[in-house]
């Protein structure tokens, strides 16, 4: 199969209205495999994903001239990765569907699988992208260089999914921890009072650029996430971190399965 020109395949990621910076991080990525894998011109949402060291694929010519697509192609949830496999399993499913100015759509999905978790886990620890993460961390003298521990308890719109104290504590009682830091949406929540009490924890600065807590976080030895997709970006991001999870199976899951399949993370039941 000949690349399709890039000026006829259109790859459309860029709403800031379906989820929040987390959601978006992962469709910009779920457009960038695609874009990259068809020779695509791929269109991603606006975040700052240079300020992180990250480089999403562009064209070496981007289309100056897109116009109307003449036919839209909505993505769906158990196959948009379809189009960013080889050439040989593209031609039995996708390639049909790539007629001229073609535009595909993921503004409308999510992008939650385990494959798509684990391609961004590969991409994100390959030794050329992880050197430009860790140099553009302004905190990198941190890595594997403190006994710190950072938690983040998502909370906000989704309250009911948050496994609660009693998790984190499980968690945290059976550490031997420095410093601990503690980020939340909801700070003042009873559940961060009651750890940050306890623990001595200090606060991250909730109105500090999400891409600074990320990087902070990151840098941390032991990462205690919530469910969410924002939680798991501090885990993928955490090179050399210990990180525990909640049991994603005590709580009703409101996202996709992409705790479970990252390789080396602690699932905690509580």
């Amino acid at each position: 199969m000949e690349s399709p020109d890039i000026k006829t395949i259109l790859v459309r990621a860029d709403t800031t209205t379906n989820g929040r910076y987390a959601n978006q991080f992962i469709r910009a990525f779920a457009a960038h495999f695609i874009s990259q894998n068809l020779c695509a011109q791929p269109f991603y949402p606006p975040i700052n994903l240079t300020k992180l060291g990250i480089t999403l694929y562009k064209p070496s010519t981007e289309s100056q001239n897109i116009g109307v697509p003449q036919k839209v192609i909505n993505l769906e949830e158990d196959t948009f990765m379809d189009y960013a496999k080889t050439e040989m399993a593209l031609s039995e499913t996708a390639t049909p569907n790539l007629q001229d100015n073609t535009l595909l759509d993921l503004n409308h999905i999510y992008c939650q699988t385990p494959e798509h978790a684990l391609k961004i886990n590969e991409f994100l620890r390959h030794p050329e992208n992880q050197v430009r993460i860790i140099q553009a961390n302004s905190n990198n003298p941190r890595y594997d260089a403190n006994n710190d521990v950072f938690i983040h308890v998502r909370l906000g719109d989704v309250p009911h999914h948050n496994p609660g104290y009693e998790y984190y504590n499980k968690v945290l009682s059976g550490l031997e921890f420095t410093n601990g830091y503690i980020s939340s949406d909801t700070i003042n929540n009873p559940i961060c009072r009651k750890l940050i009490h306890k623990y001595r924890l200090q606060i991250i600065n909730p109105h500090a650029l999400i891409e600074d807590i990320l990087q902070f976080g990151s840098t941390c030895k032991y990462l205690v996430l919530s469910a969410g997709t924002f939680s798991w970006l501090f885990g993928v991001l955490g090179f050399n971190s210990q990180i525990y999870y909640p049991d994603p199976e005590l709580k009703r899951r409101w996202h996709g399965n992409i705790f479970e399949c990252m390789p080396g993370w602690n699932k905690i039941s509580y």
